[in-house]
């Protein structure tokens, strides 16, 4: 399922301003920089990151289901030094295989079900080299982050480069079983008062624990190399609020 924030222009339209850059790109950045082959970035939206990491590497492709995304992605300054193709990781076949593969901003989330996971395990241990690595975050679901994705804990109000603003807030609808369903709210406006458009973006995550992660990777023939709880390299823990899992090919 692709959501509405990653299809609708509107939405699109500010995506980069809901995403800006943070200690994550900096971890995946020094990541290229050490990728001794191609790269891959699975999911990678409006291309800001992608474009950064083909400053490091002599290869870089950038895959999304989003057509919305990529036509961001295309036009961005720097976008003619990516491969730009549109596709889930399951059904990429590229001639080549990549030193590295990441997957940031907890788009692995948008993996509901193990098949879709193991699946997509599989595709990686298909498309890395044999020193390749698979590297994405995910929330820590002991940390339970849903329970401030409440509107009076979650808006934020972000200016919009040609003036007005732009609020977003959620709403969580319903925790079950490692699945959080939520809505998020964009109220878009000018300056004025009652000009704002309200737009609804309705999406449903799964949040998996390290020992689900490490199983369905061991089924596809990966080994997990190491996992962080933080950005800063710190342990997992029910405190920390990722999980930062980098996985290679287990050997045959």
């Amino acid at each position: 399922m692709v959501n509405d924030c990653y299809t609708d222009p509107k939405l699109v339209a500010i995506y980069d301003l809901l995403n800006a850059s943070d200690a994550d790109w900096e971890y995946y950045l020094d990541l290229a920089a050490e990728a001794a082959g191609p790269i891959l970035d699975v999911g990678c939206g409006t291309g800001a990151l992608t474009v950064e990491a083909a400053q490091c590497c002599h290869m870089v492709y950038g895959l999304d289901p989003s057509a919305a995304m990529l036509d961001v992605a295309r036009r961005r300054a720097g976008g003619d030094r990516v491969i730009w193709r549109r596709g889930i990781l399951a059904g990429f076949a590229p001639e080549l295989q990549f030193a590295l593969i990441y997957m940031t901003g907890h788009a692995f989330q948008e993996l509901g079900s193990d098949a879709e996971i193991l699946a997509h395990f599989k595709a990686v241990r298909r498309l890395l080299t044999p020193e390749g690595r698979f590297v994405f975050d995910t929330r820590n679901p002991a940390r339970r982050a849903w329970l401030n994705w409440v509107p009076e804990r979650s808006e934020r109000q972000l200016e919009l480069p040609g003036g007005g603003r732009v609020r977003v807030w959620h709403n969580v609808l319903d925790v079950s079983a490692g699945f959080v369903s939520f809505q998020e709210h964009y109220a878009v406006g000018g300056q004025g008062a009652g000009q704002e458009e309200r737009l609804v973006s309705r999406s449903r995550l799964r949040f998996a624990a390290l020992d689900e992660i490490t199983a369905l990777a061991k089924a596809a023939g990966l080994a997990v190399e190491n996992a962080y709880g933080d950005w800063d390299r710190q342990e997992v823990s029910d405190d920390a609020p990722e999980l930062i899992v980098s996985l290679r090919p287990a050997p045959l």
